[in-house]
């Protein structure tokens, strides 16, 4: 078995390179480190919080080294702009928790992020409705440049204003479907 610890004693080549020099590999050492090094950073975000990488990623499947087994079953990034990404925040690194996202796909992911999507709905009404960048950015508490971008397209760009199509639906009526709508399609993911 090749681990992350004594993985670059192997001259291992992936595409006739060195696996070393593979554009992925930093990745997934970073991911290995975060989750089993107590002095690498981040890794009071991921290992002390019991996060892990599974044992075929970490160590191998016997045939394959870790990192093989993880360029198996991720595959290339589609660009370098794209980041290593697990669905569920609270869940282990492997084949069926991660995906490759974008950085902008990430940050909104993130459990540190301000503006949620039905925020961003609600703000892009107000918007409409003639609200200043400072009155919606004091409303949620981010900098007034964050919702100039969202008013210009800059980011958000995909996201509809709420309830725009029906003006007399209350913002109210309309957070409440679209928590139903969410529920719904979390009741149907689970389902056989």
């Amino acid at each position: 078995m090749v681990s992350a610890r004594n993985y670059s004693r192997n001259a291992i080549l992936i595409n006739g390179k060195p696996c070393l020099q593979h554009p992925l590999y930093s990745v997934w050492r970073g991911m290995v480190q975060r989750c089993t090094n107590k002095r690498a950073k981040g890794y009071r975000d991921y290992g002390r919080r019991g996060i892990r990488v599974c044992p075929e990623w970490r160590e191998g499947d016997g045939v394959l080294t870790g990192f093989q087994c993880f360029l198996r079953d991720m595959g290339e990034r589609p660009s370098k702009r794209y980041q290593l990404d697990r669905r569920d925040g609270n869940g282990d690194y492997c084949k069926d928790n991660c995906r490759w996202l974008s950085q902008a796909e990430n940050i909104r992911n993130s459990s540190a992020t301000t503006f949620r999507r039905l925020q961003v709905s609600i703000a892009k009404r107000q918007i409409l409705e003639g609200a200043s960048n400072r009155e919606i950015a004091a409303t949620y508490g981010v900098h007034h440049s964050t919702v100039s971008d969202i008013r210009r397209n800059r980011t958000w760009a995909d996201i509809q204003p709420a309830a725009a199509d029906h003006p007399s639906v209350s913002l109210q009526s309309f957070a409440e479907s679209c928590w139903r709508d969410c529920q719904s399609k979390l009741t149907a993911k689970d389902a056989p």
